[in-house]
């Protein structure tokens, strides 16, 4: 409507053959302690639901 031209455009994903991966270190020590946290939390949860329903 506007004058403006869509066109596609292909994306290529290329498969890593050999190399570092792209995850740092940092987020795999991110990840591991916030998935921890997470199971502490819910955890603590369920041992306070059941000490409140004793």
């Amino acid at each position: 409507r506007a004058g403006a031209a869509v066109r596609e455009v292909p994306i290529r994903f290329v498969d890593r053959v050999e190399g570092e991966s792209k995850m740092s270190t940092f987020i795999v020590v991110e990840a591991l302690t916030l998935v921890t946290w997470w199971g502490a939390l819910r955890a603590a949860g369920a041992l306070r639901r059941r000490w409140r329903a004793a």
